[in-house]
């Protein structure tokens, strides 16, 4: 069955993209047969693994309308164990058609459900916002793993979002759980190691708590188009992302 993990964070910059891009890719080094859906309309995790947004086919948004089958839009990349379901500004449309659908909210669970390609780990890439697009990411997910910077407003922004899933979890049903909790672009300055360990308090001991360092690696492979371990296996960023993978897969060894 596949692990279906949704990158998720509605404040921006927070590195959420990095980690859908880094975490899949890593994944699939891990031989684990990894897709990648990007639910964000600006299609920035398409463009990280090289899939140009203004040429696309098809992408996500054919298969939420029902024009592809989902299996169809399904794309390779630079790695044999990565796959990619790509988007772009036409996601825009079939959200708002979504909004007006019976049970749209449902749709991605459904389309993944059906997929005839079976992988071990499903990374969705969800818009920087609470908007239908990001719900509809959350409620297709099984697991979350929230990035975010160790900045009080931050903090509140996690406590927002945690209390809005608990809120998708008492209207829909769904049983999502927290994966991990990200610190993206730590400091190394007075103050930012109380910080960080605010940020991880109180969490459950199951719940994988990991910084990922600052590297400008990661802005440039992502501009390049590729994950940071096709540049440089041995950056920080890429080794801090492949610690991250392995940690997944202990953890789902266990469960």
């Amino acid at each position: 069955m596949s692990r279906i993990i949704g990158i998720t964070n509605q404040k921006g910059g927070t590195g959420k993209t990095t980690t859908a891009v880094n975490l899949a890719a890593s994944l699939a080094v891990f031989e684990r047969q990894t897709l990648l859906i990007d639910c964000d309309p600006q299609g920035n995790a398409s463009s990280g693994l090289g899939a140009g947004r203004h040429c696309l086919r098809h992408g996500l948004s054919d298969a939420l309308m029902g024009r592809v089958e989902m299996g169809n839009v399904i794309v390779t990349t630079e790695l044999d164990c990565l796959r990619l379901i790509p988007a772009n500004f036409r996601l825009h449309r079939a959200a708002a058609r979504l909004s007006a659908a019976p049970d749209g909210h449902r749709r991605l669970r459904r389309l993944i459900e059906a997929l005839p390609q079976r992988f071990d780990y499903i990374i969705l890439d969800s818009p920087p916002s609470l908007g239908l697009m990001a719900i509809v990411a959350i409620l297709a997910s099984d697991w979350l793993l929230i990035p975010t910077q160790c900045r009080m407003f931050a903090f509140e922004g996690v406590r927002h979002l945690l209390m809005q899933v608990s809120n998708l979890h008492k209207r829909y049903g769904r049983d999502i759980r927290i994966a991990g909790l990200l610190s993206t672009m730590p400091e190394e300055r007075p103050g930012h190691r109380p910080a960080a360990e605010r940020l991880f308090r109180g969490l459950k001991e199951d719940v994988i708590q990991m910084e990922i360092p600052r590297d400008p690696l990661l802005g440039d492979a992502a501009d390049s188009g590729m994950p940071a371990l096709l540049c440089d296996i041995h950056s920080p960023g890429a080794r801090a992302y492949m610690r991250l993978a392995a940690a997944l897969i202990r953890r789902n060894q266990l469960t």
